[in-house]
C-alpha cells in the first residue's frame, strides 16, 4: 500500500510538471502571437472548442450575421478577387465568421504563416481547452 502511495505521489508531481510545462508554452505561444498581430496589424482570433469536438476560431456574431444576411460567403470570395483586396483581410474575415481552424489551412489565400500561428494556438487550447489573448 505504501508503494502505491509512492508511485501516486511521483505520477502527481511528473503531472504538475508537465502541467507547468505546458502553461509555460501557452504563455509564450500567447506573447508571440500578441507580437505578430503588431506585426500583421490585427490580431490572430482567439481559438476554442466547440460543441462538436472542433477547434475553430471563437466567432463575432456581428460579422457573422453581416456575411449570411448581406450576401453570402462566395459573393464575398468574388468580391476580393475582382476588387484585388489584400489576403490578409480575407483572413481575418475568416476568422471572425467562426472558421475551424483546420478548414482555415486549406483556404487559397491564407498564408502558411498565418495558418502556423493559428495550429499553434490550437494545440495550445487543445492542451487546456481554453485560450486568451494579451492586452
Amino acid at each position: 500500500m505504501e508503494r502505491t502511495l509512492e508511485n501516486l505521489e511521483a505520477i502527481n508531481e511528473q503531472l504538475s510538471q508537465r502541467y507547468e510545462e505546458v502553461q509555460q508554452e501557452k504563455e509564450a505561444l500567447i506573447i508571440e502571437n500578441h507580437r505578430l498581430s503588431k506585426v500583421q496589424g490585427y490580431p490572430m482570433q482567439p481559438v476554442s472548442i466547440d460543441s462538436r469536438g472542433s477547434i475553430r476560431f471563437e466567432e463575432n456574431p456581428i460579422i457573422s450575421h453581416l456575411a449570411r444576411e448581406v450576401s453570402n460567403l462566395n459573393d464575398i470570395a468574388i468580391w476580393c478577387a475582382v476588387n484585388e483586396v489584400d489576403a490578409k483581410y480575407q483572413e481575418q474575415l475568416a476568422q471572425l465568421i467562426g472558421y475551424s481552424v483546420s478548414g482555415y489551412g486549406e483556404l487559397s489565400y491564407v498564408s502558411d504563416e498565418s495558418f502556423e500561428r493559428a495550429a499553434r494556438l490550437a494545440e495550445v487550447t487543445n492542451a487546456d481547452g481554453k485560450h486568451r489573448e494579451v492586452a
